[in-house]
């Protein structure tokens, strides 16, 4: 991310936070809830570009730094694995119910140079998403 900085080559920075992950644990058991983390980094990995890196930050949460990625990117990025969340392979939920999450997007320099100040935009914008109603991806704002 130094590198791309200093060339002034963006990096964008996703957020991805699953929707009501607390009721799949409460309603079907850890082992349930377990199961859909390994499928949601499952669907992370097939829907990651080329280049990125990609990992869980703790909880129900992950993060993938796609470098050379604008904004726009960031964000059909975060649209794609929303996608593939609702498709016949994507994840399956006890109950039947689908699979959302919220996705905030952050990119530097506009949002910060270092990781830690690109979670936290992010994550800003992942809160953007949940109060409008879950299920989209938000692009942070300075």
């Amino acid at each position: 991310m130094t590198r791309h900085t200093a060339l002034g080559i963006p990096c964008s920075l996703v957020m991805l936070d699953i929707d009501s992950f607390k009721e799949i644990n409460d309603s079907y058991g850890h082992p349930a809830g377990d199961a859909v983390l390994v499928q949601t980094a499952d669907v992370i990995r097939r829907t990651i570009p080329t280049g990125a890196i990609a990992g869980r930050i703790g909880g129900d949460e992950f993060v993938i730094l796609v470098p050379g990625a604008s904004a726009t990117v960031g964000q059909a990025f975060g649209n794609a694995v929303l996608q593939a969340f609702a498709s016949p392979s994507g994840v399956s939920v006890p109950g039947g119910r689908p699979l959302t999450a919220s996705i905030g997007v952050a990119v530097s320099p506009d949002d910060g140079v270092s990781v830690s100040e690109l979670i936290q935009a992010a994550d800003k914008a992942m809160y953007q998403s949940k109060r409008a109603g879950k299920a989209r991806v938000s692009v942070a704002t300075r």
